[in-house]
């Protein structure tokens, strides 16, 4: 490991852990819960003649997305006491209430709420390391090979991580979140990790656009030294119609490295996701984004400009909801990674599968099981890694 550090200049040897050096597109999944409807269960349900309307499936099934089975199973039986469904949609209205409305509520993010998660995981790379045993740097007239030790060997580990969240709104209209989190790693302490975040969110409607604009802070310690602080600013507006929106969101992040100073950086987001529900109980999206990585010190290769796209899905059961999520980021650096040793613009590519199983236990309690795949091709093939992650958690809320 001494070898190669030595022979790459300050911002060159740069962390291959996951959570360094990257801009993240922050894809979930997001519930549409405000499907903008202007009817109430009373004026629907007191005009039996008319045909049976769109908008008070969209209203079943608005509350069954927000965890309510009581008020889903009201409006459903209202709706066969009192109007005349065709067959199908008494077959839907039974679908949806099987669920029990437990797997598809999502996390509240416009009322106070505190939540403890628990989760164990293994990780088959904890460390991002490569399989190869030595690599190939210089030109292909003077080439320069470094033999690898154990330090960048993949090392397979499980883990424990923890995380406490408490979010209140104040009389202002500020929606106020702070989440404390750590991962304890078996035998690995190295990479042990604590961090803290807090943010604040308020909603805007300029020019009659809903949106809302979030600033933030985080920290993080990496093996018990202080690692990166973050300020974090976002802009999003949503567009279109509610049930399927566009959602514009622009964020700026600053993270700074106390002990890698030169690994300093300002990047800039700007992407668009367009929100799609197929089926009554099932959520689409695809999105791809902008960004902007500026370095602020003497970063190896300077700026870097690149691209990110993903496509995600979700869908309820009986039993739980199941979710699918794929990403992709691009960049490429502005100059040669480092003359000499790689004379070539450093170019990277990660991609990310995600899957993942809910299930409601209770109206507050949760459980979920995800497996997560993780690639990255790099010209620098230090950089260059693949992980599989299988994590199984618990959780509860407290409203």
């Amino acid at each position: 490991m001494d070898q190669i550090s030595q022979a790459l200049p300050t911002g060159v040897a740069e962390s291959r852990e996951p959570w360094l050096n990257k801009c993240n597109l922050m894809v979930g999944f997001k519930a549409i819960l405000a499907m903008g409807l202007s009817l109430t269960v009373s004026i629907a349900i007191s005009r039996p003649d008319e045909p049976f309307e769109e908008e008070l499936m969209d209203l079943v099934i608005q509350h069954c997305q927000a965890g309510d089975n009581k008020q889903v199973q009201a409006i459903s039986q209202a709706i066969r006491d009192q109007l005349s469904p065709p067959p199908e949609i008494l077959a839907l209205l039974a679908q949806i209430e099987q669920t029990n409305c437990l797997g598809s509520a999502q996390k509240p993010t416009d009322r106070p709420y505190t939540e403890l998660a628990i989760a164990m995981g293994f990780d088959d790379n904890i460390n991002l390391g490569i399989r190869a045993d030595s690599i190939t740097l210089g030109s292909a007239s003077k080439p320069i090979t470094f033999l690898l030790d154990s330090d960048y060997k993949p090392n397979s580990r499980a883990y424990l991580s923890a995380s406490a969240t408490r979010q209140f709104i104040t009389d202002n209209g500020w929606t106020l979140q702070g989440s404390l989190g750590l991962r304890k790693i078996n035998d690995y302490s190295p990479l042990d990790t604590v961090g803290y975040s807090l943010n604040g969110r308020y909603p805007l409607k300029p020019m009659g656009i809903a949106s809302q604009v979030q600033i933030g802070w985080s920290q993080s310690w990496l093996g018990g030294t202080v690692y990166r602080q973050m300020p974090t600013l976002e802009w999003e507006s949503t567009l279109g119609n509610p049930k399927q929106p566009w959602v514009i969101t622009g964020q700026i992040d600053q993270p700074n490295y106390p002990t890698q100073s030169s690994q300093d950086a300002r990047i800039a987001l700007l992407s668009l996701t367009r929100y799609v529900r197929w089926e009554p109980l099932g959520l689409l999206s695809v999105g791809a984004g902008l960004i902007n990585d500026q370095a602020l010190k003497q970063r190896a290769g300077g700026n870097r400009q690149g691209q990110t796209i993903q496509a995600s899905a979700q869908h309820d059961l009986p039993y739980g909801q199941i979710q699918a999520q794929w990403s992709q980021t691009r960049w490429i650096s502005a100059q040669d990674f480092f003359t000499g040793l790689v004379d070539e613009r450093r170019q990277n590519r990660t991609k990310q599968l995600t899957f993942t199983y809910k299930r409601k236990l209770s109206a507050q309690m949760s459980f979920y099981a995800q497996y997560q795949y993780r690639t990255a091709q790099d010209t620098v093939p230090l950089y260059a890694h693949t992980s599989n992650d299988l994590v199984a958690g618990w959780v509860q809320q407290w409203r």
